[in-house]
């Protein structure tokens, strides 16, 4: 298994440096398409740029498989002159970069299948048949003169991941099945049953569709296997397949990975003749023919030696400081399994292939043991880490910001305290595909490839063809608040309004969902909409703020200055309750010197409602009477936290009321008087105070002069920082 990386060199992002520097690169007339802008590989400085590109990140990065992908040729100016070229330079480079990287992988993908040729094969390691589902057919087929483990063949498996790009752990069964299911097949490479000079044969069953089943051979034909589809369709039946490919008269005895049948040894043209019977075949079932110590098999009792001269040192991995732990192999009579990795008697990890293994953020200080573990799982002694000077010192403590605003953070690099700025091109808009806007130092923004595709610190603006999208990437793992309020900055001046919507990255980096929106905004609303939620977020993953035109760009200038706080939240309207004290809230109301709960919840209106008729406190609201609404806050534990909120009014009519937010005794924002007629804007706060367990923040609406329409829109936000 080998680290792969998508990377279609000859595709590139408009914005992105090697189009900015070379403009003369991209095919003439292109047009951005799903895969970007085509750079044109019939030209020389082109061709020797994405060589040098590929070797360096080799170089870089250690041998991994380059995946490409997207369209290698392509039309110059409408003509498809320049297309041969393209087509040998190619093959050329592809040839060279295995001359220069004799241990790197080519993973061939264009499309799925579309430059599936034999001579691009002959340079790819692995080869994408189809991105549609040709179920089992593909490989199938294709496999007749095309290298079966060269293409994708959906051979059935256990429950396994094949994705190691997701941010969530495994599933502790999962993983190990997925060990073991790379382990078996890489024993059976070494008994020459996977790899480029595999003989395949097309054996057929009593009943059903033979198409689900492919055997192979080695060499001499004297070791074979045969696989079932993952879309076979009579898992759990039994039945009787017929082999090919083996020699008459040589012997051959017969295993099941999965048990489905009884072992037993005959000639060559026995089985052909007879069959195997299977019974209740399952997932991941593989008959096997004079394979018989393959791991898992049963038939090993040896103890294997333990691991020499294991040697533990602190190091950097891909930027993460921990341990590096190496030892001299062990040995066994039949096959290694892995090496055991236990810490502090605690077992951490198993590592299947080669003698080093690196534990992220451990301690040079720990005890670390490794022991050799075979096939059948014979296990030898612990060979305990000798400590060896001259690794780097551990760092400094890093501090990484509780919260992240869009305008304070703002600047002119890509990345620059984890914000980016992107464009979206809308024929693609399903897929996220995004490319990097450039920065304009004449007027301190962010600009696409269209005049008003535009980012700047608070505010965007989308282009005809672009939505203008910001995207935010989490430092660390944690809780966040996801704050803010988008309204049009242009309303006076006849626009149609946008479409905004957050989404996020979610399991997959590359994927996104909706997590907020989508939600339609006339051109004339200056009072905007509001967010205020919480997610759980990896390191790593990314929230996109998008906003895109509706029927033209024109006056689409919308501010949205968005804010995210790790940390511990407590918003009003997400904890609200029919229970006292639930989720840290309190319902309460101050009668100019004690403050008392209130005591009657109204379930059918969803409010609280005090001693008096229009003293009440909703979700997101509040009203007072003679006595001032009061929702409480209860600290849980001594420490900082961060308040924000708006304060407006529900409704027109009345004389306005006066906001306040107390800690204890003090006042610590406010008063703060609300127009009767201020449905808009309102006052917002936004600030850090400490707290100690068990302190109380109010948050007061008084009425100003008389209580008449005095429903006020609040629904504060409490944030406890790490």
């Amino acid at each position: 298994m080998m680290l792969k990386l998508w990377s279609p060199l000859w595709q590139a992002d408009y914005g992105s440096q090697v189009v900015n520097d070379h403009p003369d690169w991209v095919a003439d007339g292109d047009g951005v398409g799903f895969y970007g802008l085509h750079l044109n590989l019939a030209k020389p400085d082109v061709y020797n740029w994405i060589l040098n590109k590929a070797n360096e990140m080799q170089s870089a990065w250690g041998p991994y498989q380059w995946r490409y992908d997207g369209m290698p040729a392509w039309k110059v100016g409408g003509s498809d002159n320049d297309m041969l070229m393209q087509s040998q330079n190619f093959f050329q480079l592809l040839k060279a970069f295995k001359d220069a990287n004799p241990l790197a992988w080519i993973n061939g993908c264009s499309s799925g299948g579309e430059t599936l040729l034999m001579e691009a094969l002959r340079f790819s390691d692995t080869q994408q048949v189809t991105d549609g589902n040709a179920y089992h057919y593909a490989g199938y087929y294709q496999s007749l003169k095309l290298p079966i483990d060269k293409i994708d063949w959906p051979a059935s498996r256990p429950e396994i991941s094949s994705d190691f790009n997701t941010f969530d752990p495994k599933d502790p069964v999962v993983k190990e099945n997925t060990r073991k299911y790379y382990e078996f097949n890489r024993y059976l490479a070494s008994e020459g049953l996977i790899g480029r000079w595999v003989k395949v044969f097309r054996p057929t069953i009593s009943s059903g569709d033979s198409t689900h089943i492919l055997q192979k051979t080695n060499g001499n034909q004297s070791k074979s296997t045969i696989q079932f589809s993952s879309f076979t369709p009579y898992f759990n039946a039994d039945f009787t397949v017929y082999p090919k490919g083996l020699v008459n008269d040589d012997n051959y005895t017969l295993r099941c990975y999965m048990g489905g049948c009884t072992p037993q040894t005959h000639t060559g043209s026995y089985w052909k003749t007879n069959g195997v019977a299977i019974t209740n075949l399952q997932p991941g079932e593989v008959v096997l023919f004079n394979v018989t110590g393959y791991p898992g098999a049963g038939t090993d009792d040896t103890t294997p030696t333990a691991p020499s001269h294991v040697i533990k040192k602190t190091a950097y991995n891909m930027d993460r400081y921990g341990v590096e732990l190496t030892w001299t192999a062990g040995a066994d009579n039949r096959w290694i399994s892995y090496y055991e990795i236990e810490r502090n008697g605690i077992v951490i990890d198993k590592v299947s292939k080669g003698v080093y293994d690196f534990v992220t953020d451990g301690s040079i200080s720990d005890t670390y043991k490794v022991r050799t573990v075979d096939g059948d799982g014979n296990i030898s002694g612990y060979a305990t880490a000798s400590f060896q000077s001259g690794g780097p010192s551990a760092p400094g403590p890093i501090t990484v910001p509780n919260i992240f605003r869009a305008s304070t953070d703002f600047g002119s690099s890509q990345g620059l305290n984890n914000w980016a700025y992107f464009q979206q091109y809308t024929p693609y808009s399903s897929s996220m595909y995004l490319t990097n806007m450039n920065w304009d130092g004449t007027n301190n923004r962010w600009r696409g490839n269209e005049d008003y595709a535009l980012i700047a610190g608070n505010w965007m603006s989308p282009g005809e063809t672009y939505n203008a999208v910001r995207k935010w990437i989490a430092p660390k793992d944690g809780t966040i608040l996801v704050s803010g309020n988008i309204a049009l900055g242009q309303s006076s001046q006849g626009g149609d309004g946008v479409e905004v919507r957050i989404k996020r990255s979610g399991a997959y980096p590359f994927l996104e969902s909706d997590v907020w929106g989508p939600y339609t905004m006339n051109g004339n609303d200056i009072a905007g909409l509001e967010h205020h939620f919480v997610l759980n977020v990896k390191r790593g993953e990314a929230l996109y703020f998008n906003v895109n035109k509706r029927g033209n760009h024109y006056y689409d200038v919308t501010n949205w200055d968005p804010k995210i706080t790790y940390g511990t939240p407590y918003l009003a309207s997400a904890g609200f309750s029919g229970a006292q004290g639930s989720n840290q809230w309190l319902y309460q109301e101050w009668d100019g010197s004690v403050y008392h709960d209130m005591s009657a919840y109204l379930s059918d209106m969803g409010v609280w409602n005090g001693s008096q008729t229009y003293l009440r406190i909703g979700a997101g609201t509040q009203h007072p009477d003679a006595h001032d609404s009061v929702r409480t806050w209860v600290a849980p534990t001594t420490g900082t936290v961060v308040l924000a909120g708006t304060v407006r009014m529900g409704g027109t009519g009345g004389d306005g009321v006066i906001a306040t937010i107390k800690k204890n005794g003090s006042m610590i924002w406010g008063p703060t008087t609300i127009a009767g007629m201020d449905t808009v804007t309102g006052a917002s706060y936004d600030f850090q105070v400490s707290v100690n367990e068990g302190d109380k923040l109010y948050f007061i609406v008084n009425k100003n002069g008389n209580h008449y329409y005095d429903a006020t829109m609040w629904d504060p936000s409490v944030t406890i920082l790490p």
